[in-house]
């Protein structure tokens, strides 16, 4: 199966150097687009031929609105590129099967699709994701593995078998919401399902009006044509992104036929 993710590396030692391309600094010789923040402290982020994201240490523990990019959304859209240029498309969605007939739900952020595909795992259905797939223009469903967060809510919901150390990280994590509330009282757990890829037969739209786009939905998830360091990669080197947003609308308008 085609390699779709994105590296993350974290080093001490980023050299920030370039032709200064807005905020950023282009480096021709290694394809690479990089930035340093004025803090008393190493802060910074580059990335490299858009298929590796590196970072210091301290851009991990620093709020998104404190490091200027949130390197988890950056990394998503590098990932959604990466697919296009394999006639696939990222999704945030949830996806089964259930008696021969393969599902997509989606929707916006807290619209259910979490909940929806554990309901239907406990009527027998086979998992595919509970959060993010990738679907060809084959319409091929492949999971994207990575953790789930969950609710104490939701584990209720669901009936959620919970070990000791998750009850033990709940506790944990609504002291943190308490004393700070940017913080969740989430806790993020892997889902003791094994994963299936299969052909997509139905997609379940979670909202009504524009929620019921996958283009409007995607471009809400993942807005690569936006993100300022992607537009100042295709300044600095004549990518097309432009060329690459109108392939992606055609891959998406054509699975959703």
């Amino acid at each position: 199966m085609q390699d779709y993710a994105i590296t993350l590396k974290v080093r001490n030692d980023i050299a920030c150097k370039g032709r200064g391309i807005g905020d950023y600094l282009f480096d021709y010789e290694t394809d690479s687009i990089s930035f340093e923040l004025p803090y008393p402290f190493p802060c910074k982020l580059l990335v490299k031929s858009l298929q590796e994201i590196v970072v210091t240490p301290t851009m991990l523990y620093l709020p998104s609105f404190l490091k200027y990019h949130n390197i988890d959304f950056l990394r998503q859209q590098l990932m959604q590129i990466r697919c296009i240029e394999n006639n696939s498309v990222l999704l945030h969605g949830s996806a089964w099967k259930k008696k021969g007939v393969g599902y997509l739900a989606v929707g916006f952020p807290n619209s259910g699709k979490t909940t929806r595909v554990l309901r239907e795992m406990q009527e027998g259905a086979e998992f595919c994701s509970d959060e993010n797939v990738i679907l060809t223009k084959d319409r091929e469903i492949i999971p994207v593995i990575r953790k789930t967060s969950l609710s104490a809510y939701l584990a209720k919901q669901v009936n959620y078998d919970l070990t000791l150390s998750q009850r033990i990280g709940f506790i944990v994590a609504r002291l943190k919401h308490t004393i700070c509330p940017i913080f969740e009282p989430n806790i993020w757990v892997d889902l003791p399902y094994e994963r299936h890829s299969f052909k997509l037969d139905k997609i379940i739209f979670l909202n009504h009006g524009m929620g019921q786009s996958l283009l409007t939905l995607t471009d809400n998830e993942f807005p690569f044509i936006t993100n300022p360091i992607l537009q100042a990669y295709s300044f600095a080197t004549g990518w097309d992104l432009q060329g690459v947003y109108n392939k992606y609308k055609k891959l998406v308008e054509g699975i959703e036929c």
